[in-house]
């Protein structure tokens, strides 16, 4: 992409935020690699960007430590072209529309973010708040992406030299849990189609430095260095967000390679919670819940549970129902 089409593009976001109603927005700076828009020559599109929106100019936002985000992302499209704004109402609305492959929308604060369900989601300050655009071909695969994004936020958690080994997890289908007993983060998708295009709306929220109102990823690893003697250095929010754009794109390779659903199940395995696990599991027709084990998840990311008596196998679809992982029980979501 030449300079000229890449700053087209950038316009362009400008008009769409506008249409969606983002009236606050009165000054934009762009801050790059070399804190310049439109480069000679080269692929501007391989060099990543900030749309900072604020109030008032402003040289460097003290919220947004954007060298740091530049020097730990790795992906090739998805979060080299992010939208900030120190609070937003949401930043999956920021993102409605045909906007690109692989931008992100994030917000220090969210007043009005969407979690599943339509439930609201509140950020405060110390969470990581991030929507992305992702564009696919329609394939039997896409109904793995909400788990595809669940797998990119642990993994950009523990995949990190010498963190491997702290308890963070993933509860089917989209929470991302500390232990068994303390949620942290939650991701959730939505998809639209365009002919054989989809537009996929990826959101998630993970604490990393707000101790309320749960725990938070640098509490844990603080107590993780007390348990162990370690000295594990805390994470900052930028640092979560381009790891987690850069391994998101990497699980999503994975999936669309060859034999990559099976390659995509062995990762996840990893880090969920569910392995064995026993459950009851409650139908819409039925007052009383059959139990089972959980048996894994199948290709398209429901929950394989095998019943008792009998060892017949059920699939339960991810939306729709929900997990108590403190009960063990799987119901219809009221």
């Amino acid at each position: 992409m030449n300079s000229f089409r890449f700053l087209n593009r950038i316009f362009d976001f400008d008009n769409s935020l506008r249409s969606n109603g983002i009236e606050f927005v009165n000054n934009y700076q762009f801050f790059g690699r070399t804190s310049s828009l439109v480069y000679e020559g080269g692929d501007s599109a391989r060099e990543p960007f900030f749309i900072l929106f604020t109030r008032l100019p402003l040289r460097v936002p003290r919220q947004l430590l954007h060298r740091e985000y530049f020097d730990n992302l790795t992906s090739k499209s998805l979060g080299r072209l992010v939208i900030y704004a120190d609070v937003l109402d949401s930043t999956t609305r920021v993102l409605d529309g045909e906007l690109a492959h692989g931008v992100a929308s994030v917000a220090r604060r969210q007043l009005a973010g969407i979690g599943r369900g339509g439930n609201a989601w509140l950020s405060p300050p110390g969470q990581a708040a991030v929507s992305l655009q992702v564009w696919r071909k329609m394939s039997p695969e896409l109904s793995l992406i909400q788990h595809a994004v669940a797998l990119a936020v642990v993994r950009a958690l523990r995949t990190e030299p010498a963190y491997e080994h702290v308890d963070i997890g993933i509860k089917w289908p989209n929470d991302i849990y500390y232990g068994r007993d303390v949620k942290i983060g939650g991701v959730i998708t939505k998809a639209s189609c365009l002919g054989d295009k989809v537009i996929l709306h990826i959101g998630a929220g993970v604490n990393i430095s707000n101790s309320v109102p749960t725990t938070c990823v640098n509490d844990i690893i603080a107590e993780y260095n007390r348990a162990h003697g370690t000295s594990l250095a805390a994470l900052s929010i930028e640092k979560f967000l381009a790891r987690f754009c850069s391994q998101l794109e990497t699980v999503l390779d994975c999936i669309d390679s060859e034999g990559g659903v099976e390659a995509f199940l062995e990762h996840y395995y990893q880090y969920w919670l569910h392995d064995g696990e026993e459950i009851r599991l409650k139908s819409g027709g039925s007052d009383s819940p059959v139990e089972g084990t959980v048996a894994g998840v199948d290709g398209a990311g429901w929950l394989r549970v095998r019943l008792r008596p009998g060892d017949r196998e059920v699939r339960v679809a991810p939306d729709g129902n929900t997990f108590d992982i403190m009960s063990g029980l799987v119901a219809p979501k009221l």
